[in-house]
């Protein structure tokens, strides 16, 4: 293939902070093994957080201020930028609360050494374990004759490994995603220009999404992520947009009953109810009916530039 092989010392991390707590230096150390260099793109982090995040950085490990929470999309961007600048061919795109499982670089190069048509291939995720609703597990092993990886439609954005020469053609993460669906969008870009995406057989992360608690409903068990408002909003709104966009009918009803849904579950079970239904419907209609610009009520709570802690 003509692109070079993401061996350990041809690979860039890209990290997106936000207030990252003090397990943050961990995770970094465990990025380092995996990538040659590490880019991290503070999202508006003030005090001790960015104070850690200074300290952090030097030798590999480059800091970038943005001074301001300017979303997921807007910091992959630049974090891509300076990878290019920097010759790097492919990244790793990371969470600030990710900790890769297993040896990233070398199972994705054997994915790409053994795959059909390595030069089609935009991106590879990484199979994850939520630390949130299960316990911390082990790699599980390879089974004999089982392929290491499988096709996706999407991925996720954090263990994400991206090649820079599908992401020129693809286009940019985008930015008034702010930060939900930006993984699924673009993995629907990329596919509809004939790359391939795929998902490590494996998991090769642990990852925290949201902060799910378990709840009981008569026999049932339901798991609520208990986002802030701001992030109902998001979560309701983007995938509505998408499916505008990409004509899927099918999916804007599903999406109505999916808001009604949760709109209900956050009254039987989350804190800040009324704030999270409003959000959760405001974001239904402003999808169906195309509306990317974010309500003023919304921008406040979400804070830019931000001064203080992400809600979960």
């Amino acid at each position: 293939m003509s692109r070079p092989l993401p061996h350990k010392d041809k690979l860039c991390a890209i990290i997106v902070s936000h207030f990252p707590d003090a397990r943050f230096a961990e995770y970094l150390g465990a990025i380092q093994t995996q990538c040659d260099r590490v880019l991290i793109v503070d999202n508006g982090s003030v005090g001790p957080a960015l104070e850690m995040l200074r300290g952090l950085s030097g030798g590999p490990v480059r800091l970038f201020e943005t001074g301001r929470n300017a979303g997921l999309g807007a910091a992959l961007n630049m974090g891509v930028a300076h990878a290019k600048n920097l010759g790097y061919a492919w990244v790793v795109l990371f969470d600030q609360d990710s900790l890769p499982l297993a040896d990233m670089a070398s199972r994705f190069t054997g994915i790409l050494a053994e795959y059909p048509q390595p030069d089609r291939i935009a991106i590879i995720g990484s199979r994850f374990i939520d630390r949130n609703r299960q316990p911390m597990a082990v790699q599980r092993p390879a089974v004999s004759g089982e392929a290491p990886w499988a096709e996706k439609k999407r991925v996720i954005t954090s263990g994400m490994l991206l090649s820079l020469q599908a992401f020129d053609d693809t286009g940019p993460f985008r930015e008034d995603f702010f930060i939900d669906t930006i993984d699924h969008e673009f993995c629907y870009r990329a596919r509809r220009k004939g790359w391939r995406i795929l998902q490590t057989a494996a998991p090769l992360l642990a990852h925290s999404v949201g902060n799910y608690r378990r709840h009981r409903l008569l026999w049932f068990d339901v798991w609520r992520s208990h986002h802030p408002a701001w992030r109902c909003y998001l979560m309701t709104r983007n995938p509505m947009l998408l499916a505008r966009e990409s004509h899927a009918h099918a999916k804007l009803l599903r999406g109505g009953y999916k808001a009604v849904k949760n709109a209900l579950l956050i009254l039987l079970f989350e804190e800040d109810k009324a704030r999270k239904i409003r959000a959760t419907l405001t974001g239904y209609f402003h999808g169906l009916f195309r509306r990317t610009e974010m309500p003023a009520w919304i921008k406040r709570q979400i804070g830019q530039p931000s001064e203080r802690p992400p809600e979960g």
